[in-house]
Parts: structure tokens; sequence; C-alpha cells
């Protein structure tokens, strides 16, 4: 049996260029093993990236329970609620027929999903 010292690999930060030891399979990419780095990085732009992580993890989870039925739809808000955890875009609003899907960016620092389906009735004589 191996120890666990013939898995420890160098990884290397995106975000600060440190180092760091990383247990990984032999035969997973070096650049796997820098991106598992970068998670794991203490820096100011590691623990950012974590932060708007989460913040889109929670956007797609909430874009998938309410457009659980409309899967064309949600995927387009869930590459927008990436862009917006990024803060490469404000938001997005879609149209399709009666109804208006919202994903943007809160002054509380979060993602909103919005569904709006719009029913009118009228009548004339």
């Amino acid at each position: 049996m191996k120890s666990n010292q013939a898995n420890m690999r160098k990884g290397v930060c995106k975000y600060c260029g440190q180092v760091r030891m990383v247990t990984s399979e032999a035969l997973t990419p070096q650049d796997d093993v820098d991106a598992f780095a970068s998670k794991e990085c203490n820096c100011l732009e590691a623990q950012l990236q974590r932060k708007n992580d989460r913040k889109y993890e929670k956007a797609k989870r909430n874009i998938e329970i309410i457009f659980k039925n409309d899967p064309e739809t949600a995927e387009i808000l869930d590459m927008a609620a990436r862009k917006i955890a990024d803060d490469a875009i404000d938001g997005i609003a879609v149209k399709c027929g009666k109804m208006t899907a919202k994903v943007s960016g809160t002054g509380k620092g979060t993602i909103k999903v919005t569904k709006q389906e719009k029913d009118e009735s009228s009548l004339e004589d």
C-alpha cells in the first residue's frame, strides 16, 4: 500500500502564486491540482472566489426550484447567475410569452431569482 506522501503534489494558486501541497491521484492533471490549490488558498482573491461560488450555488438552487419545468430558461438564467456572482453583469431578464424571468444582483450581495407570469383577461362588446 502506498503512503499518503506518494500522492502529495505541488499545486499553485492561480490568484497569488503560492505553492501548496495537495493530495491527489497520480494521474490527476496538473491543472486540476492547481485548481484545488487555488480553492484551498487563504489569499484574498481565493477567499473572494469562494464567496462568489457560494453565492452562485444558492442562486443555482433557487433557479432549479423555480424553473424546474422550464429547463431552457433555467439554463440561460444559470449562465447569467455565474456572471452575476463574478460581478461581470448586474442582471438579466428573459421574456417568453406571458412569463418574465429575472436574475439579478442585490444590494445585500445576494442573487435574486424572479418569475412573473401575467394573466390578463378582457372582454369587448
